[in-house]
């Protein structure tokens, strides 16, 4: 299974997802708005819902499976409130 993050389309809200097959508005649709990814890692799925919940500096999913390996706060977001150090998404 590969790891996606989706904007849900009940709360609005991103969320961390995983799935047998790359999401489409067929296969999806009925929970997400979108789906951005897929990423290697759940880490970094994660991060990517923290930064861009906190309108934070994470641009694409490469940014945040670099982030999170690295695990340096001031390379996501330039120190970002703590987002790169916390382990559970929103």
């Amino acid at each position: 299974m590969k790891t996606y993050v989706g904007r849900s389309l009940d709360t609005g809200k991103l969320a961390v997802f995983h799935s047998d097959v790359e999401p489409t508005e067929e296969t999806h649709g009925d929970r997400f708005r979108y789906a951005i990814g897929p990423f290697r890692t759940v880490d970094a799925a994660r991060l990517m819902v923290k930064c861009v919940g906190a309108h934070m500096f994470a641009v694409s999913v490469e940014d945040c499976e670099r982030f999170a390996r690295t695990n340096a706060e001031e390379a996501c977001c330039g120190g970002c409130a703590g987002c790169c150090k916390e382990s559970e998404a929103p």
